[in-house]
């Protein structure tokens, strides 16, 4: 589920670190108050008085830091889903961009698919489509046009879009192939669509 707990990194030191900007917080705060104080009597100049504003101002800052340190040893799920292999062993060394283990949404299903920028007069946001799979002999499934790229690929003059079912699926996983087809227009009572690069990805 969204916000659970899937991965805990060793913490020792992070909260270690937590703990000593944290006293020193506390004494630039009473440093701070005494400087204060010291002000009102006229007993201390102003440019130390700066000095231990920013002195505390940046204990505060490093708290903060450390904190969020402390928070990043927890790894939680950001959305629902169901999760992968875990790409890494407990007592393992990772660094930031390290892939840990993957999590695929669920519920919404979607084809990730391009069409010609020639078609693309004809294709718009929440246009019907219908998708079809084969490996799972869904033919039909009501789908529609979630989003059209602003953009088209240079090198291959297409334009990403991404179709979503309408319906929950669960057989359908990510990485499947799909055929999809457009509905461009009706006429008369029969429906007219086009077929748009036959083959994509769920």
């Amino acid at each position: 589920r969204a916000g659970q707990l899937l991965v805990r990194l060793r913490d020792a030191d992070a909260k270690a670190s937590l703990l000593e900007v944290t006293a020193r917080a506390e004494l630039a705060g009473i440093a701070l108050k005494r400087a204060q104080t010291l002000a009102e009597k006229g007993e201390v100049a102003q440019a130390d008085l700066d000095v231990a504003t920013a002195n505390a101002a940046l204990a505060r800052a490093a708290v903060a830091r450390a904190e969020e340190a402390v928070r990043r040893t927890r790894i939680v799920a950001p959305f629902a889903g169901v999760l992968g292999l875990r790409l890494v062993s407990p007592g393992e060394t990772v660094d930031p961009g390290t892939v840990l283990v993957r999590i695929e949404a669920a519920g919404t299903r979607a084809v990730d698919a391009t069409v010609p920028e020639s078609a693309l007069a004809s294709v718009s946001a929440q246009q019907a489509a219908r998708v079809e799979i084969p490996a799972l002999k869904l033919f039909g499934v009501a789908a529609h046009i979630a989003y059209v790229s602003p953009r088209v690929r240079e090198e291959s003059r297409t334009v990403d879009v991404r179709v979503v079912l309408d319906a929950d699926v669960p057989a359908v996983r990510p990485g499947m192939s799909a055929e999809l087809e457009i509905v461009t227009g009706h006429a008369d009572a029969d429906r007219k669509s086009t077929r748009l690069n036959s083959s994509h990805r769920t």
